[in-house]
């Protein structure tokens, strides 16, 4: 869940010279950036609906970074969504729009007297409108709950902070992240007919290593969970999302998947793969 979590997107800067590690969920220190990504997920069949055959989940997202000051990053969610008919009981293929995401960041670096690691941390707040307005953005969302749920849960408001911090040598980065969303209630999430307003917390563990100055062999824990209106009665969702990323020159490119490790997750997709790419400046 993002804001705290979801699908990859922005690179981490450094002073260490070394390629910038790209993660799955939330990153901490943008470069302005333009950034596309595309994940596929298989559905089981009968997740949402029993008896429906596998489904399958396109998703695309446009992404982009703006650095305001030297430590203000402005960011923006533009996401998209491709669903199969299988996918819910309307038996309609669907392609829609998701929720519409601002973004907008604190990020600081920390004085230390070893020149060759760099510490830092980083707050922000993300609002995401409701601009979500088809039955089958609950199933996507909830395909991918760790990082997807905020940008495809339907006809919903999400505002959401996030504080974390990193470190970055010349081999490794590592970063950590928590977060905590309020969303205004969807009719399609689970109880969203007795219950109005839910509440999510997420966090985040990364670790990269720098195999070369351009290529970075990352992991990613990403963990949400929330009240009833959300997740229904298994509140507690969690995911391990490897991936391999790398750059030349201005261009930022990885491959990654993301592979469920609660039971719930695990009924519903077995893993989600994805590639994005994207331009610095």
């Amino acid at each position: 869940m993002k804001f705290a979590l979801a699908i990859a997107a922005f690179a981490l800067t450094s002073s260490v010279n070394a390629a910038t590690p790209y993660y799955v969920g939330e990153n901490l220190k943008p470069d302005n950036n333009i950034t596309l990504n595309f994940q596929d997920t298989m559905v089981k069949s009968g997740a949402f609906v029993a008896g429906n055959d596998k489904a399958n989940i396109a998703a695309l997202e446009v992404r982009g970074n703006y650095n305001i000051t030297e430590n203000t990053p402005l960011g923006v969610n533009l996401p998209f969504f491709m669903s199969s008919e299988e996918l819910t009981s309307s038996n309609t293929k669907r392609n829609a729009l998701g929720n519409i995401g601002i973004t907008l960041g604190w990020v600081n670096e920390i004085p230390t007297a070893d020149r060759g690691t760099t510490w830092g941390y980083h707050m922000s707040l993300t609002g995401w409108a409701p601009t979500s307005r088809k039955d089958e953005g609950n199933s996507v969302a909830l395909a991918n709950p760790t990082t997807d749920l905020y940008k495809y849960a339907s006809k919903t408001w999400t505002g959401a902070g996030t504080f974390g911090g990193y470190m970055m040598s010349d081999q490794f980065t590592m970063k950590g992240n928590v977060g905590y969303g309020f969303m205004r209630a969807s009719e399609g999430l689970p109880n969203a007919a007795t219950k109005k307003n839910g509440h999510t917390m997420t966090g985040q563990l990364g670790l990269s290593w720098h195999a070369t100055q351009n290529v970075e062999l990352n992991a990613e824990y990403n963990a949400a969970g929330g009240t009833s209106l959300v997740f229904g009665d298994k509140k507690y969702r969690h995911a391990i999302a490897p991936s391999i990323s790398g750059s030349y020159e201005n261009m930022r490119a990885a491959l990654y998947g993301s592979i469920p490790l609660d039971t719930e997750s695990r009924d519903t997709t077995s893993i989600a793969f994805g590639l994005n790419a994207g331009y610095t400046f």
